[in-house]
């Protein structure tokens, strides 16, 4: 069992970090990039199996807080469930359903039986909703 506070994640190579870097150039001058954290308050939790994660997209805050948007593999549910179970900023859990037929897994099973357990609201976006529409009702 880990100390209390513990995180997991993975430090970076340096080969790899320079390619993120390379890849992904920062907009703040100080930059740490050295590692992957894939969970934070970890203490009892067991270490994960190999994990493989790419990034896919960026975001900014223009306050000097920048974060890049990882896909991680592995169970759709569970990987979902334990991100927004450990943090308290998830405003809303916000999901796609398929336009016909079912629903999706990770709509099926946040809107089942444990929906009422969850830290913060469930938002469906129907598939069958247009750009267009969706552009005007947000």
């Amino acid at each position: 069992m880990a100390k209390p506070g513990s995180v997991i994640g993975w430090l970076l190579a340096e080969d790899d970090r320079e390619r993120l870097l390379e890849q992904y150039k920062p907009k703040y001058e100080k930059t740490v990039a050295h590692h992957v954290t894939l969970k934070t308050e970890a203490e009892r939790d067991p270490l994960p199996h190999e994990v493989r994660a790419q990034i896919v997209g960026r975001s900014d805050d223009e306050s000097g807080v920048e974060a890049n948007v990882i896909v991680q593999q592995g169970d759709p549910v569970r990987t979902v469930r334990d991100y927004i179970g450990e943090r308290s900023e998830v405003a809303a859990l916000v999901l796609g359903a398929s336009p016909s037929g079912s629903p999706g897994p990770l709509v099926a099973y946040f809107t089942g039986n444990d929906a009422g357990k969850l830290p913060c609201p469930v938002m469906i976006i129907p598939g069958s909703l247009s750009d267009e529409r969706l552009e005007q009702l947000s």
